[in-house]
């Protein structure tokens, strides 16, 4: 034992156990992207940004400077040692071996840190004990250990923050037991360059200051803290300042509102969440709870001596007010916006807090109260160790399920994919445009090249519901017209968010662009994959009914006051703004600074559901961009600057896209150049197409709820078509509503309807039905003649967890069709019953 002692080879028992938990995880998680994109793949691209030589961070919200620092040190000598090409482009398609080499560097930094705090405090203390205790910081809080994985600020503040308090405790609980001496300027210059790397890591852990402020004894030196903390922290944002302005925006939002990130309501707090909130953070972890609980019992019996006027140890107190109320602030403080991970500042105060309790509690008990450390500690390292023990396993479930959806996409990576899910998925694209869109300035050019990575992958914006290709706002018309077939996947959402979304993607106008069908189902994960049909011919369509105004800025009004676009109709006003001092094109541009914020305003005509497409070539250091707005703003407002591409000399090209809202009560859509800066910044050449997004189609949809008064009809939904064999309904089958009709042997057609064609229409006809012998079907025929023209058919495009499923039948109409109506109706060709529900008939014009 003197041997292990003498050479320190006792600590480093916990650090190698810290190290294999760790590399269990690492290996049981297998990719980063379906385990923790959030934030590692942010922290792993504005890494990739300072590699590259770019100051330029776009992700200041914790800030993370200290980290983005560390990963574009990993980065940039990984790229030396081992890369390929351009480093930003060998990070984007590898990278996750990045993501394996940084979180090896952690979690090497984690093992090292813990090692040399064991052997500080035993070097200091003599006591072995004390020392393996600060060692066991990490496992005081639920979680710690998974966390020093990951490029994140948790990977940092644990093991920085675990030394941290080792170091106070040395020097200002075991080596200042005079009241009277003064902190060394030395000590107090490195606690207050640890505190401002602590904070500048992560915002949340500026709390920790009242550690040391407690401990430190006299105004000039705890000035002098203060002092060495606020320049460390200048020092180590100076990649952000340039975002100071939006980062105090980011956090007098949190401050301001009641939920996460800053989101909910504006108040303080919600009540109710505040205190679901708070039950759920002591009830998570019982080690950290049970600590907690000890440390609070400590300060009470401290209060109450000091309320009897009984002195107590000064240090052990100083550390254990300072450790309670770090502790009792922090808890109280992310209750407001909580998630666990958010108190492990405080868990790595634990340890010092219980050696100050211990010293207040069993100061009389001196020959017993290290057995009772000991049993105390055991007991809570075999609860945590079981807990990690559960978490494996569970990570070791997850990962196969994941690894089920991996393989069944493998077979398919080359299938066009719309992906509807948060941040997380079996698609390592959602993760890659996650950690992008962070990057700031660097977002179009990562995002291009990006487009030449996945060609055929989209995401789907499910919060705000937008289609997105790269950073590049689309429509559902513009994907759908591209496939005869792609796929879509969803994850953690329910049946009727899940339906809505799909819904949502193969609908636009109200007109049916594709039927969809469930082809994988992974209930542990919940992730579903899809199967679209597309209409494309009818996507293509909707495209092509377009007005397009276009404008080089080059020929002007008589007055000079406007510039007159190609068509010679419409007119962008104040060009006064005009300049040739620099252009993309011809001679003329427009230039707008801090004297001239607005330029190129153009009134045009739109409709409800029309698709605006605004682009413009802009040169500027700084931004500036379209908006297109409503005369009442709150109708309608969308500013957008997105770059989809770039020439010589500075110039980029911007897009900015909206849809008109369905219930738009305006004529018009007022387009204008914007910018808000202090520079001078040129705008050439704007494009805007205008596409009306919709065709003469008529839409027939029937319910079966509604009936004639003689029974003998249903009505459709909009009272214009009736459908015949009502005697036929049901009410003890229904797929919506209360009603649906019943095929049998004795009555195997139904839902007869007669309705207007002509040659070249395309019509498309869906029902649900619910049989055992799935053979009902849609027959399409000709009025008069059945023999003349008849198509019939029963595609499943979509089932429910009922039973039910809907059929669907897309024919187009022949040219040398003679009859002006087309016969519809349902057919069981079985002997097993069947049901029928919720009719749908589309009937497209031809071009």
């Amino acid at each position: 034992m003197k041997h292990f002692l003498k050479n320190y080879f006792i600590f480093f028992i916990l650090p190698l156990l810290y190290l294999a938990f760790a590399a269990v995880y690492r290996y049981k998680y297998t990719f980063f992207y379906t385990s923790q994109p959030d934030p590692v793949y942010a922290y792993l691209m504005n890494g990739t940004n300072l590699a590259s030589g770019h100051l330029e961070i776009g992700h200041f919200d914790h800030p993370g400077t200290p980290v983005q620092c560390l990963a574009a040190i990993i980065i940039f000598i990984k790229h030396f040692i081992s890369g390929s090409g351009p480093l930003y482009q060998d990070v984007l398609l590898h990278p996750e071996n990045y993501l394996l080499v940084c979180s090896i560097i952690m979690i090497l930094i984690t093992g090292f840190t813990i090692y040399f705090t064991g052997r500080f405090v035993y070097k200091n203390t003599g006591n072995v004990s004390t020392a393996i205790l600060f060692q066991l910081t990490p496992m005081l809080t639920k979680d710690m250990l998974k966390n020093i994985m990951y490029l994140m600020p948790e990977a940092i503040i644990i093991p920085l923050g675990t030394f941290f308090m080792a170091y106070l405790y040395v020097h200002f609980v075991v080596n200042q037991s005079d009241e009277d001496k003064p902190s060394e300027y030395r000590t107090l210059i490195i606690c207050g360059l640890i505190t401002g790397f602590l904070i500048a890591t992560k915002i949340n852990t500026t709390l920790i200051i009242i550690v040391p402020l407690f401990l430190i004894k006299g105004v000039r030196q705890r000035l002098t803290y203060l002092l060495v903390t606020l320049v460390a922290f200048i020092v180590l944002v100076i990649p952000v300042m340039p975002k100071y302005y939006f980062f105090y925006k980011w956090v007098r939002r949190i401050v301001t509102h009641d939920s996460l990130y800053g989101s909910g309501k504006e108040q303080f707090i919600d009540a109710h969440l505040y205190s679901a909130n708070l039950k759920e953070l002591f009830t998570t972890d019982v080690v950290f709870t049970t600590v907690y609980a000890i440390i609070t019992i400590a300060f009470i019996i401290t209060i109450i001596k000091f309320m009897l006027k009984k002195k107590p140890d000064g240090a052990f107190t100083r550390a254990l007010i300072g450790v309670w109320v770090f502790t009792t602030l922090l808890i109280f403080t992310v209750a407001k916006h909580y998630k666990f991970y958010y108190v492990f500042p405080a868990g790595t105060s634990l340890a010092l807090g219980l050696i100050a309790a211990s010293g207040i509690l069993f100061n009389s008990l001196q020959k017993t109260k290290n057995i009772i450390a000991y049993c105390f500690l055991g007991g809570m390292l075999l609860l945590q160790a079981n807990s990690y023990i559960k978490d494996a396993n569970n990570v070791n479930h997850d990962h196969q399920t994941l690894a089920a959806t991996r393989k069944f996409i493998e077979t398919r990576k080359n299938i066009p994919v719309i992906i509807a899910s948060t941040y997380q998925s079996a698609y390592i694209e959602l993760a890659l445009n996650f950690g992008i869109v962070y990057t700031g300035n660097q977002i179009p050019f990562y995002m291009q090249f990006e487009k030449t990575i996945h060609p055929t992958s989209y995401l789907y914006d499910v919060d705000f519901k937008k289609l997105l290709f790269w950073g590049k706002e689309m429509i559902t018309p513009e994907v759908l017209s591209k496939y005869d077939s792609l796929l879509a996947y969803t994850k953690d959402r329910d049946s009727n968010a899940e339906r809505e979304i799909m819904q949502e993607i193969t609908t636009y106008n109200g007109l049916k662009l594709g039927d969809y069908k469930l082809i994988y189902r992974d209930t542990n994960t919940g992730e579903n994959i899809y199967v679209i049909y597309t209409h494309r011919g009818l996507a293509s369509k909707l495209l092509e009914n377009k007005t397009s105004i276009y404008c080089d800025l080059e020929k002007l009004t008589d007055d000079k006051s406007s510039f007159i676009a190609s068509d010679g109709k419409h007119l962008l006003a104040k060009a006064f703004a005009v300049t040739q001092k620099e252009h993309h094109s011809g001679l003329n541009a427009v230039l707008l600074n801090d004297k001239n914020q607005y330029g190129a305003d153009l009134i045009f005509n739109v409709k409800p559901g029309d698709f605006i497409d605004a682009t413009v070539w802009r040169k500027s250091p700084d931004g500036g961009g379209i908006v297109l707005s409503a005369e009442k703003p709150e109708m309608l407002y969308r500013g957008g600057e997105f770059v989809i591409n770039t020439a010589e000399n500075g110039w980029e090209q911007i897009e900015c896209k909206c849809k008109v809202p369905d219930d738009y009560k305006e004529p018009t859509v007022h387009f204008y150049l914007f910018y808000p800066g202090k520079e001078d910044v040129y705008f050439d050449d704007i494009n805007i197409t205008i596409y009306s997004m919709a065709l003469n189609s008529t839409n027939i949809f029937c319910n079966l709820e509604k009936l004639t008064n003689d029974k003998s009809q249903f009505i459709s939904d909009d009272g214009n078509y009736t459908f015949l064999k009502a005697d036929q309904v049901i009410t003890t089958e229904h797929h919506s509503g209360k009603n649906s009709i019943h095929l049998s042997q004795a009555t195997p057609y139904g839902l007869d309807l007669f309705f207007n064609v002509k040659p070249g229409d395309s019509v498309s006809a869906s029902v649900w039905r619910k049989s055992s012998s799935k053979t009902p079907s849609i027959v399409l025929s000709a009025a008069k003649d059945q023999n003349y023209f008849y198509t019939g058919g029963n595609t499943v495009i979509n089932i429910d967890t009922t039973g039910w499923e809907q059929i669907q039948l897309t024919i187009k109409i022949p040219q040398d069709y003679k009859e002006s109506a087309l016969h519809f109706y349902v057919f069981l060709c079985g002997i097993k019953d069947a049901y029928i529900d919720d009719v749908s008939i589309s009937v497209y014009p031809a071009k």
